[in-house]
């Protein structure tokens, strides 16, 4: 009985059990799609033009970016002549014909409308050729897409269309127009001034030839400009005008983004006196001001004129960029030769120290004056301004004239000096200016060389561009007349126990008899060195020599006052042991003459050479050749002192504690600006001259005479 419920209650299980799996497990599900990878993006940053012509080279970029991975490489084509239809009934996208590989492989394959290629890189120069027989122009599309690092690529290609031409870009042609009205009345009175383009002027069609167009100051001014394409008509214009010190476009002619056939001219009337102009008009921006109201102010301007064809082709960058002066630069001249009341310019006066005048003379550029010289200049120049009585001018100035009672220009100058003391050149300058035409500049010259600029300054500070330049040097060289000894002389060095010399001396020599010294294995000193010297005894023998010379006789107030020599011995080329006084070969070290032109060596001053008294009793032990004792050593250093001299003399016309007043007597205001420079090192030298003489020791027996020889030839 029990088991029969037990069986009921199970059956009744089982087909509650299969009732519900008839009933939800064959429902159908909606699952959620699941995306495993997004493609990445691309775009293309910009495009240059490299070059322009039959072959074109652009500059591309792009980049690329994935969301969920990263960017690998990229595919790039580009197609020839595609033009993408605006209005395609079906929606069908002609570029993406040409070139989508996410959508169509196909689309990768290489054919007359498309090269494809690979790429890792996000830049590179492509070159297109216009190689179409007679056509002159090429429309281009760049396509790129990105590739992730699971190969999926961008659906929407990034494309850049851009047009080529082979025959060439517009060309821009400029014009001048200046109101010669007077006093800027209306309306205004233009006259042709300059006809031209960036590049260079047009001289048949100018009048004027200046390699760049002039404005007068304050004057009405219109400049026009027109273009000429091969590509055809010209469909419109933009232009913009800056100063050199910052941004100027008046707002009414401002255009920069909008191409406008009709902007062919820009005209700044100027017929408002600054007096009357508002404050903001005066300055450099002139922001608010309207075209007819600005002044420009005196400095240099520039205008950009672009234009583009009826085949899309601007004109290329800078091509009618045009530089223009407002304010019609001064002229100067320093004046070269007979002035009207017979002055020759420039020239110098040479004067003793008593005021006697003992030369005068003009000169010429690269020309040579007296050191100590008074040389004057005088500067000419002139403005282009309204004629007045003295002004010069021609016909195609003029600047306005704010004060007619000021002068007219200024000068200033700027002088140079370069001075050369064997190792460097030193340079120095100055400026000062001269307050009118008539007055002069001078000063009173020391040993340098010069260079003198001048230039012309207007009212409104504008300098001449171009300073016209002198060049002279101040000072001859002296000479050098004789030195002793002379060449082939010699000098032979005899034991003391004789009072006499020998017959081939040609030149004297002094000897200090007894005078200790002190050997420390390698050179003698002059004090005693304690245990690790060995003192010796012998003889100073002293040449000294005698140097003449005089100043160029071109200029008598000059002579020598210093000196600058050495001596090399051939035992001794570097001149290791110093003979002279520790100049090097090239002679930059000096001495003060004792009396002008003439240099007598007092005994101090010469060159001195020690010989052991040992040495005459026993010179095969001094012998340099013999064994390395230390007599051989010794022998070595006295010998670099012997042989053939080479000695090397110049002469200068400066000594020490010579100084110079720069602008000391510079006019017109005299004793202004001095600036005192010490010029010991910078006076005018001497050529090297050159003599080789004979130093000997002579060796013998004081008691027999049997041996005749000399040192250092064993």
């Amino acid at each position: 009985m029990t088991r029969r419920n037990e069986s009921v209650l199970a059956s009744t299980a089982l087909a509650l059990l299969l009732a519900m799996t008839l009933l939800y497990g064959c429902r159908a599900f909606d699952p959620e799609p699941v995306i495993l990878n997004r493609p990445p993006d691309t775009w293309i940053v910009g495009a240059p033009a490299e070059t322009t012509g039959g072959r074109f080279q652009r500059h591309l970029y792009w980049f690329g970016s994935d969301v969920d991975g990263q960017v690998v490489q990229y595919i790039y084509a580009i197609t020839d002549s595609t033009v993408q239809k605006p209005n395609d009934p079906d929606g069908l996208d002609e570029e993406n014909e040409r070139f989508n590989p996410a959508l169509d492989v196909t689309t990768l394959i290489d054919n007359a409308e498309r090269k494809v290629g690979w790429t890792t890189k996000s830049d590179s120069v492509f070159t297109f050729v216009v190689d179409r027989g007679s056509v002159t122009a090429k429309d281009v599309t760049f396509h790129i897409v990105a590739v992730d690092d699971r190969g999926a690529i961008d659906r929407t290609p990034a494309r850049l269309h851009f047009f080529d031409n082979s025959l060439g870009n517009p060309e821009i042609r400029f014009e001048l127009y200046i109101d010669e009205g007077p006093g800027g009345t209306a309306p205004p009175e233009w006259k042709l001034h300059w006809v031209g383009s960036r590049d260079q002027v047009d001289l048949a069609a100018s009048p004027e030839s200046s390699s760049r167009p002039f404005i007068g100051f304050g004057r009405r001014f219109r400049l026009t400009w027109d273009a000429s394409s091969p590509n055809g008509p010209i469909v419109g214009y933009r232009f913009k005008a800056t100063q050199d010190d910052g941004g100027f476009t008046p707002p009414a002619v401002e255009g920069r983004k909008q191409w406008d056939l009709g902007l062919t001219e820009m005209v700044y009337q100027n017929d408002r006196p600054p007096s009357t102009l508002p404050a903001a008009c005066d300055s450099v921006t002139a922001v608010g001001c309207s075209p007819d109201e600005v002044r420009f102010s005196s400095g240099n301007y520039v205008l950009s004129v672009e234009a583009l064809d009826a085949a899309l082709v601007e004109s290329a960058p800078g091509a009618g960029e045009i530089s223009f002066e407002v304010n019609y630069p001064p002229e100067t001249m320093l004046f070269r030769g007979q002035d009207d009341v017979g002055e020759v310019w420039p020239r110098f006066e040479l004067r003793d120290a008593n005021w006697n005048l003992l030369s005068e003379s003009s000169f010429s550029d690269g020309d040579t004056v007296p050191a100590g010289a008074y040389v004057k200049f005088r500067s000419s120049g002139f403005d282009r301004v309204p004629a007045f009585a003295g002004a010069q001018f021609d016909s195609f100035c003029c600047d306005e004239v704010l004060d007619p009672s000021a002068s007219e220009v200024r000068y200033q100058a700027r002088l140079d000096l370069v001075a050369f003391d064997g190792r460097r050149n030193l340079r120095f300058s100055n400026v000062f200016s001269t307050p009118d035409v008539s007055d002069s500049i001078g000063f009173v010259t020391g040993p340098f060389e010069y260079s003198l600029k001048s230039r012309t300054v207007d009212e409104h500070r504008r300098p001449d561009p171009s300073s016209d330049e002198l060049h002279f040097v101040a000072g001859y060289p002296p000479l050098v007349t004789s030195i002793g000894p002379a060449t082939g002389d010699t000098i032979v060095f005899r034991a003391p126990v004789t009072a006499d010399r020998w017959p081939e001396n040609e030149y004297p020599y002094t000897v200090s008899s007894s005078v200790s010294k002190w050997w420390d294995g390698r050179q003698y000193l002059d004090t005693d060195c304690g245990a690790a010297c060995s003192r010796v005894l012998g003889n100073i023998y002293t040449i000294r020599p005698r140097f003449e010379g005089q100043g160029d006789p071109r200029e008598a107030a000059t002579a020598v006052r210093a000196w600058t020599y050495s001596a090399h011995s051939e035992n001794d080329p570097e001149n290791v042991i110093g003979d002279g006084p520790g100049e090097s070969p090239d002679l930059s070290f000096y001495n003060d003459s004792p009396l002008p032109n003439v240099w007598d060596f007092t005994e101090a001053e010469g060159f001195q050479i020690f010989v052991p008294f040992q040495i005459w009793f026993q010179p095969d032990q001094f012998d340099p050749a013999g064994l390395a004792t230390e007599a051989t050593k010794q022998g070595a250093e006295l010998r670099r002192s012997l042989g053939e001299i080479t000695l090397r003399v110049r002469a200068r016309t400066t000594s020490l504690g010579d100084d110079y007043d720069l602008y000391q007597n510079t006019r017109p205001e005299e004793g202004a600006n001095a600036q005192t420079i010490d010029i010991a090192r910078f006076g005018r030298r001497s050529a090297i001259a050159e003599v080789k003489y004979h130093v000997l020791l002579g060796i013998d027996d004081a008691f027999t005479g049997s041996i005749q020889r000399y040192w250092p030839d064993f």
